[in-house]
């Protein structure tokens, strides 16, 4: 079956963009032989002459579907295949999306609530949380969820005044769910398994890697119907998230800025190019009900 197959080649090693670029080298990939895949994993390296997918290849070779569940049982993670119906539509749209999520929590949250991403500067301040607490009241009786990374700063706070608030609420990782990253939002996180959703795209033993994180951002505007710029500054993170939600051509909203502040130079930048300032809740909500 196929999730056994996407379960090996991710444990293999594999990303994401290789699993896709292996199946279109050979489309009958998935339910090929044991035999048949191993020729074609051969032949599909060969092309490439890479190092790092030879050593993905043999390990591929190896690795049983029945001990890969195993552990994952043992590491109290989940997951879901893009063939599945839980497996969120709005990700479905975006280029080379996942083609498992690993995931702890309420799977159910990706498809039944309306989702609005929250990014931000990691030197977000005191005007962040003002700004959450007064949008977040309006979004509790529209059930709108909030998606955002687990970083410090604004991602942090949009997670865990969500808990507070009640709002379903959704993590993403930029490595595997037996890694954390940073320690301060680490009691959120485990807050968030239990009451929320927690997903990434990296098997569960998968290390903290610098150039995870971009990947992951695409996600947090992927599975959302819109995304809010708290504050940020003019050269940011931010802009990266920024960039995937309009190339999934998802809404983009900002916080008003503040003159001569630095922390939100990237906002009115981002509402130069187009983003929707935020004055009221209603901006947001009015919006989210239209695309239903």
């Amino acid at each position: 079956m196929a999730q056994y197959t996407y379960l090996k080649l991710l444990a293999a090693g594999f990303t994401t963009l290789q699993i896709y670029k292996i199946i279109a080298f050979a489309p009958h990939f998935l339910d090929a032989s044991k035999y048949e895949q191993s020729t074609i994993l051969n032949h599909f390296v060969r092309l490439h002459n890479s190092k790092v997918l030879r050593t993905a290849a043999s390990k591929y070779n190896k690795l049983y579907a029945e001990k890969i569940i195993e552990n994952l049982t043992t590491d109290k993670v989940n997951f879901i295949t893009i063939n599945d119906n839980r497996y969120p539509t709005l990700l479905r749209e975006i280029a080379n999306p996942p083609v498992i999520l690993y995931y702890r929590g309420n799977i159910k949250l990706l498809n039944f609530v309306l989702l609005l991403g929250i990014i931000g500067s990691r030197n977000a301040t005191a005007y962040t949380d003002q700004a959450l607490h007064y949008l977040y009241p309006a979004f509790i009786q529209h059930k709108i969820g909030i998606v955002s990374g687990l970083a410090k700063g604004a991602d942090h706070s949009a997670l865990k005044l969500a808990l507070q608030y009640g709002l379903p609420a959704v993590a993403v990782l930029a490595f595997g769910h037996c890694r954390h990253y940073p320690a301060i939002t680490r009691t959120t996180r485990n807050q968030l398994e239990q009451h929320g959703l927690v997903i990434s795209e990296y098997p569960p033993q998968t290390p903290i890697k610098k150039y995870y994180f971009p990947q992951r951002n695409r996600l947090i505007s992927g599975i959302a119907k819109g995304i809010l710029i708290t504050e940020s500054e003019e050269h940011s993170g931010t802009h990266i998230t920024l960039e995937c939600a309009l190339d999934q051509n998802r809404e983009v909203y900002v916080v008003p800025g503040r003159f001569y502040d630095h922390m939100s130079e990237g906002n009115m930048i981002a509402a130069q190019q187009g983003a929707k300032i935020v004055l009221r809740p209603e901006d947001i909500i009015d919006d989210f009900k239209l695309t239903k």
